[in-house]
C-alpha cells in the first residue's frame, strides 16, 4: 500500500501534479454509486475465490485473493507518516 501511494504520487509530480491526499471524513454522496460497484465486486471475487479454494487453482486464487486486498486504519495512518 505504502509503496503503491509513492508511486502513484511521484508519477503524478513528474507530469506537474500536486496531490492532494484526504483520509478522514465519509466518503461524499456523489461517490456512493461507486461504493456499491466496488462492494459488488468484491463479492464477486470473494465467491471467486472460494470457487477456486475448492477447485484447488492455486492461480485463480492468487488472484481473487488480490483483489479482496482492502486500506484500513493501519494503512492510512502509514500512508500519512510517509
Amino acid at each position: 500500500h505504502i509503496q503503491g501511494l509513492f508511486n502513484r504520487t511521484i508519477r503524478f509530480l513528474t507530469e506537474g501534479i500536486r496531490p492532494i491526499y484526504v483520509f478522514d471524513g465519509k466518503p461524499p454522496m456523489i461517490k456512493s454509486g461507486e461504493l456499491t460497484k466496488r462492494r459488488e465486486k468484491r463479492a464477486k471475487a470473494q465467491e471467486a475465490l472460494k470457487q477456486a479454494t475448492e477447485d484447488g487453482n492455486v492461480e485463480e486464487q492468487d488472484k481473487q485473493s488480490k483483489r479482496l486486498v482492502r486500506a484500513g486504519q493501519k494503512e492510512n495512518d502509514d500512508c500519512r507518516k510517509l
